[in-house]
């Protein structure tokens, strides 16, 4: 799951960073300075969304937390920087957060099931210890 977290968030950051580059430069030929602003901050949040992806492999719960700074930034600046479709990323990037939220449930639930086996393969470690230490009986 992480795997797809990772590449629908490199997808995502390479659209939503062209998309505000052409926002930006749109705002600078027709003077309009909120798309101007809406594609700084656009830029802005596809670099967090790649950062947020970067770490979703290794540590999914810092991603989380990226992914859900991103989807705060994007949703609340949608509406003021004319910018609507910033909401559409910031939704997208509340999805990821919520998938990495699973994906690191997931990741604690292994661990507690890989310590559960280490726990029984050493208590069957020093049984077999035991076993050898132990005096055994003469066959006479």
């Amino acid at each position: 799951m992480r795997i797809v977290i990772l590449v629908l968030g490199v997808i995502f950051m390479g659209v939503m960073l062209v998309q505000s580059i052409y926002v930006g430069i749109a705002g600078d030929d027709l003077g309009v300075p909120e798309f101007t602003r809406g594609g700084a901050i656009g830029r802005l949040a596809a670099i967090m969304l790649g950062i947020g992806s970067a770490f979703v492999l290794t540590k999914p719960y810092t991603s989380i937390f990226i992914f859900a700074a991103v989807g705060g930034v994007s949703i609340l600046s949608a509406m003021p920087t004319g910018f609507q479709d910033l909401l559409l990323w910031g939704i997208a990037a509340l999805i990821l957060a919520f998938m990495s939220y699973l994906s690191w449930r997931e990741i604690e639930d292994l661990s507690t099931f890989i310590d559960w086996i280490k726990t029984k393969v050493d208590r069957v470690k020093s049984k077999l210890k035991r076993d050898k230490e132990s005096p055994e009986e003469s066959e006479f």
